[in-house]
């Protein structure tokens, strides 16, 4: 992989992480590794819910 190429994965990695709703971050099914520079969000959506509140939605221990 050249540089350039690591660089733009990275500005994509970096894009698509915003995408993502700040509740998946801290609920209780979010999964957030990366496998072929996709984020598998969690097993519920693999790719994050597109709405505005996830219907799945339950928050870790220590969140609300």
């Amino acid at each position: 992989m050249s540089k350039l190429q690591r660089q733009e994965d990275e500005m994509y990695e970096v894009a698509y992480m915003k995408l993502i709703l700040p509740l998946c971050r801290i609920c209780k099914h979010h999964h957030g590794q990366i496998y072929g520079g996709v984020e598998l969000v969690c097993a519920v959506h693999p790719y994050g819910y597109s709405g505005d509140s996830c219907p799945d939605y339950q928050a870790k221990k220590g969140y609300k």
